[in-house]
């Protein structure tokens, strides 16, 4: 069941196609302010980083999409639009969204923290996973876990609301 929440149609269509570039700079501009908080993220490729993070921000906008008491047809469309401008950006962004999606149904439930965090840490979980190339383990990962997911969650979970977005026209 959609939760209700009544928008513009015309602001919808505009934050579909900004999300995928809002989503880039948020990953590019929160490298440095995360790796000065979270020091193992200096080991990690920065194009990696990019990617996995531009993913995640268009996910978590994508998920509360599904929320918005918007029609099926509409809804529908607007993932046509994010999902068109996620493959020209890299045509490996598709699967990744997919496999993002995938981590956070079977995850997000199963986290130590259980509550507050929980959503935010399984996005977190699976960046760190795809930037480690393993599960995250010491305290080090669990605090790239628990930034990188906090960042791009708070950053695009209003994402279709009227005036909440920082990255707004």
């Amino acid at each position: 069941m959609k939760k209700t929440m009544t928008v513009d149609a015309s602001l919808l269509k505009d934050r579909a196609q900004q999300l995928v570039g809002a989503a880039r700079v948020l990953a590019v501009g929160s490298y440095m302010p995360i790796s000065n908080q979270v020091p193992i993220l200096g080991t990690v490729d920065t194009d990696d980083w990019d990617f996995f993070m531009t993913v995640a921000g268009v996910f978590v906008a994508a998920t509360k999409l599904h929320h918005l008491d918007v029609t099926e047809q509409v809804e529908d469309a607007l993932m046509a639009v994010v999902s068109r401008d996620a493959h020209d950006w890299n045509d490996r962004a598709i699967d990744a969204l997919e496999d993002c999606q995938q981590f956070y149904e079977r995850t997000c439930d199963g986290l130590k923290d259980g509550g507050r965090f929980a959503s935010a840490d399984a996005i977190g979980a699976w960046i760190a996973w795809n930037l480690l190339r393993r599960q995250p383990d010491a305290p080090a990962e669990w605090q790239l876990v628990r930034a990188a997911g906090l960042m791009v969650t708070a950053s695009f979970v209003n994402w279709w609301e009227s005036d909440t977005s920082p990255f707004r026209k």
